[in-house]
């Protein structure tokens, strides 16, 4: 399910002085969603010969359950900045293939 600030109106309060300095970290995160060459592969191997969306979503969903974990040390920049998708799935994919042996 979407998080609560998905599908709800939310107040966004910080200890910044003015809206500029949030808006910039927030803006910041558009920068960290995006799939490159090696992500669309990767999805691209889940999804195989799937032709329905749900198999699709069901999928991937799996594979991030199982490769993917939060973990909320948020020191420095990444206290309020995410690590691009891309780099998620390289460290999963390598966690996984390092597992396989």
């Amino acid at each position: 399910m979407p998080g609560a600030t998905e599908i709800s109106p939310y107040l966004h309060v910080s200890t910044y002085r003015t809206g500029r300095k949030s808006a910039v970290v927030l803006g910041a995160h558009q920068d960290q969603l995006y799939a490159d060459e090696s992500l669309k592969r990767v999805v691209k191997e889940l999804i195989g010969s799937a032709n329905d969306t749900l198999t699709k979503v069901q999928r991937v969903y799996h594979w991030v359950v199982k490769n993917t974990r939060y973990v909320g040390l948020e020191f420095g920049i990444h206290g309020y900045l995410p690590y691009r998708a891309p780099l998620v799935v390289q460290r999963a994919s390598e966690t996984a293939r390092t597992r396989l042996r």
